[in-house]
């Protein structure tokens, strides 16, 4: 804005030492001995407005648009920073989904030396996953797909305790799809953190 003021009052000050300068000239060279002409005196005044008012006009547009260039570049800052905070997020999210994962594949084996699986199953805790994950991560879907299907198979869980190899089957099957997944979040997770601190 100093700027701006100080270009004003150069351009000022260089249409006053103009117009008296083209006075003094006119009084001596155009009509020596005679009062200056009103009109030529107005004409010069006006001329002098003119570009007064001009180069107010362009230093408002020069300022508006340095203004518009400023709240831009802070607008796109402020797009990256949170950018980056939802995919610090996102990656948090998926590291602490694949921790629990971790401990559900440590439990399960555990837990089925002493039961079914569908028995395990419930023991292990079936992880849910994180909402953030849901909408962004077509490896959650997969994961959730499994998840769900694991979850259904415990429920079939017959009124005695007698195993059903096919049930069973699909039930391995499952956690062998879900530790391949579980890899392959963890990686992508580590990659993303890996582009993200650049």
């Amino acid at each position: 804005m100093v700027r701006y003021i100080f270009i004003e009052v150069c351009v000022l000050s260089f249409l006053t030492v103009f117009v008296t300068l083209m006075c003094q000239v006119a009084k001596r060279l155009v009509w020596p001995g005679e009062p200056l002409h009103p009109s030529f005196v107005g004409s010069l005044l006006s001329m002098s407005g003119t570009i007064f008012a001009a180069s107010i006009a362009w230093a408002i547009a020069d300022h508006s648009i340095e203004f518009q260039k400023t709240a831009a570049a802070e607008q796109a800052r402020q797009r990256v920073i949170l950018d980056q905070k939802r995919e610090r997020e996102l990656i948090d999210s998926a590291t602490e989904f694949g921790r629990m994962i971790d401990s559900f594949l440590e439990r399960f084996p555990a837990a089925f030396a002493v039961a079914q699986y569908p028995e395990a199953l419930k023991f292990a805790n079936l992880p849910q996953v994180p909402l953030t994950l849901q909408p962004v991560s077509p490896l959650a879907k997969q994961i959730r797909e499994v998840l769900f299907e694991l979850s259904g198979l415990q429920q079939q869980v017959s009124g005695h305790l007698i195993s059903q190899p096919d049930r069973d089957e699909k039930i391995m099957a499952s956690v062998a799809q879900l530790r391949t997944l579980h890899q392959r979040l963890m990686e992508d997770a580590k990659e993303r953190l890996r582009k993200l601190n650049g």
